[in-house]
């Protein structure tokens, strides 16, 4: 509902639908993934990492939950945090970024010294394949500079990855692909 919709002891009481809840969460870890990848330091509203909801103030935030935190949400945002902290890319590579489809949206970031970082946000309700190409990525600080989308990559977990430029990638719905290329 709108916060407009709810009367404030509505408000204090209400629990969103099992379904609302997830897709809530999903678009919030879609939210951070785009935040870590974008210049700039990122910012974690207090119990944002600990899936923490909320309404209209005063309802907006609500103590921190200690012993109830959504562990999902907090392995997700540790991971990408861990991420930045770790690839020169995401915390001072040059960025690019564009809609590579009507539902998925991409950032690149990448150094002069050849790493590379690349993002690929599903917002849409089916899975949706793109072919990662410069031209694609229009947008940002970055965006006439040369952006090179060959050589090894691998997942954020560390598996090999062909090249982006050689295979289209497929993003499941409401989610993230995330590629890097170490330096």
């Amino acid at each position: 509902p709108g916060r407009d919709e709810l009367t404030r002891a509505q408000q204090a009481a209400y629990t969103p639908a099992p379904e609302q809840a997830r897709l809530g969460r999903e678009r919030f870890m879609l939210a951070t993934a785009i935040q870590m990848f974008c210049p700039g330091v990122p910012c974690v509203y207090y119990g944002d990492e600990a899936g923490v909801t909320g309404m209209a103030d005063p309802f907006n935030r609500r103590t921190y939950p200690w012993g109830g935190e959504d562990r999902a949400v907090q392995a997700r945002v540790a991971a990408l945090m861990r991420l930045r902290r770790d690839l020169a890319a995401l915390r001072a590579g040059r960025c690019r970024m564009g809609a590579l489809s009507p539902a998925v949206f991409g950032v690149v970031r990448y150094t002069d010294g050849g790493e590379l970082a690349l993002l690929l946000v599903n917002r849409g309700d089916a899975p949706c394949t793109v072919q990662p190409a410069q031209e694609l990525f229009a947008e940002g600080p970055d965006a006439d500079a040369p952006m090179p989308l060959d050589g090894p990559c691998t997942d954020e977990e560390g598996r090999a990855c062909a090249p982006l430029a050689a295979a289209p990638l497929t993003v499941p719905p409401h989610a993230a692909l995330i590629r890097i290329r170490r330096a």
